[in-house]
């Protein structure tokens, strides 16, 4: 056998070791958090000799091999078994805003504490800080009611928590909330209440489909282009672009290729996103025809090298 190629088999047996090795944590300090992120780096880098389809088989196995462990968290179940249709929803984002810990076991609650602690989940948190930070700046320039624009508006606790963290209150906003899910506009007018709901307007629609009428100060979209291929993407990115103000801002968050745990979320997790390059963000703004000139086009990715934000400004 050539060095650095394995064979099926041989990932399988280090899935079964993998396995052992989470079930004899009594405890997760850092060491064993590294041992267990390097193991499952192992596992990724063992299966990239082989054909997808048999990866595919591998990753299944890795989620058997795990369940009876992994799924005593509440967070990593409800991530699994997708109630709403995916990994992501307003549900298991809600859960990570607010690090829900509720598990009916110790071992459950232990593997949701680690949870929280991990690269993913802290740059979901961070999506909703950042979308604060926007606001605030808005806010800065803007002379009347900020008019803001949220695409896959998810549980809501965007605008409570970044509104709250701009020094916003109700009067100060008008939000059109747009999300697919139904389930998660209802989730978002609870979480709001009714003062909050006063100044939002709730789309339940595609958004690939909407076209509003009105122009924001603000487009933002912090979860939905993880999802979304390239045509989708640079369509999305289109739609939203053409209802900016002049001298207001498109931001969208989009998992970066630099995310250092992917093969948690993929193996452990079953959750999939599409991870992208700045220069795969730079093409999609080219794709949707915005370009410098019209635009002021910046790109950052966050603390932790997971989440890229293409914030794009409005020139006159």
């Amino acid at each position: 056998m050539k060095a650095g190629v394995y064979s099926e088999a041989d990932v399988a047996a280090e899935i079964v070791s993998f396995g052992n090795f989470a079930r004899s944590l009594d405890e997760i300090d850092k060491n064993a958090e590294h041992l267990f992120h390097d193991r499952l780096r192992r596992i990724e880098e063992m299966s990239n000799s082989l054909s997808p389809e048999i990866k595919k088989t591998l990753r299944t196995h890795c989620l058997k091999e795990t369940e009876s462990e992994l799924c005593q968290s509440t967070m990593i179940q409800h991530g699994r078994s997708k109630p709403f249709g995916y990994s992501g929803d307003f549900q298991m984002i809600d859960w990570t805003y607010t690090k829900h810990v509720e598990s009916p076991t110790r071992r459950g609650e232990m593997w949701d504490r680690f949870y929280h602690r991990q690269v993913a989940p802290l740059a979901v948190c961070s999506r909703k800080d950042r979308f604060g930070e926007q606001l605030k700046l808005i806010a800065k320039k803007a002379g009347s009611r900020i008019t803001v624009l949220n695409t896959g508006s998810g549980p809501g606790r965007e605008v409570l928590d970044g509104a709250a963290s701009a020094g916003l209150r109700p009067g100060d906003l008008e939000i059109t909330c747009v999300d697919a899910d139904k389930a998660a506009i209802e989730y978002a007018k609870r979480l709001l209440g009714e003062q909050w709901c006063s100044s939002c307007h709730f789309e339940h629609k595609n958004a690939l489909r909407y076209h509003p009428k009105e122009q924001f100060d603000l487009a933002w979209s912090s979860g939905l282009f993880d999802y979304l291929d390239e045509r989708m993407a640079a369509h999305l990115l289109k739609i939203m672009w053409a209802n900016v103000k002049v001298g207001g801002r498109l931001v969208i968050c989009n998992f970066a290729d630099t995310h250092s745990t992917r093969p948690w979320i993929e193996w452990c997790g079953d959750w999939f996103l599409i991870h992208r390059s700045q220069y795969e963000m730079q093409l999609l703004a080219e794709y949707a025809g915005i370009v410098q000139g019209e635009a002021k086009i910046s790109h950052d990715v966050d603390s932790l090298q997971a989440v890229r934000y293409l914030s794009i400004e409005k020139l006159a």
